[in-house]
């Protein structure tokens, strides 16, 4: 009855039953994890047909990959400020019954970053109770909007 051959042993023997030596093992798992490769030119190819290549040597090159790069830099939106407003010139505002009075509202926005991204400003005047969220109504809130930017 014929020996079993444990099968990596078998896989890793020269076919006489005798095992490679671990060194041409290593170098194989050394060559297939680094990447390289063996390259002749195609004058070294025409050169084989007619030899057998017992003496001239080959040439081993690491071979190099990268995926693709790209840089860049993120600049910060800074918040834009408000500064100096002032309603009215700081001057009372008086209405009377059934009448309108006109009031200039001013102040200055600053952004860091250039006028050109404020895209919009509201501004709101409003009675006390109605809060800075009020909705615009002739009687406890004024919205003021505007987009002009200098």
């Amino acid at each position: 009855m014929a020996k079993k051959m444990n099968p990596i042993r078998k896989f890793l023997s020269n076919g006489a039953g005798k095992s490679i030596p671990w060194f041409v093992i290593l170098l194989l798992c050394f060559t297939m994890t680094a990447g390289f490769y063996f390259q002749k030119t195609k004058d070294d190819i025409a050169k084989f047909k007619n030899s057998d290549f017992s003496n001239e040597p080959w040439f081993l090159f690491q071979q190099a990959r990268a995926d693709e790069v790209s840089t860049g830099a993120t600049v910060a939106n800074d918040i834009p400020t408000v500064s100096a407003v002032s309603l009215n010139d700081g001057t009372a505002i008086t209405v009377a019954s059934n009448n309108t009075q006109i009031v200039n509202v001013t102040g200055k926005i600053d952004d860091n970053n250039g006028c050109g991204d404020i895209s919009a400003v509201a501004a709101r005047i409003y009675f006390g109770a109605a809060g800075d969220q009020c909705a615009a109504n002739d009687n406890t809130c004024y919205v003021i909007t505007g987009a002009n930017c200098s």
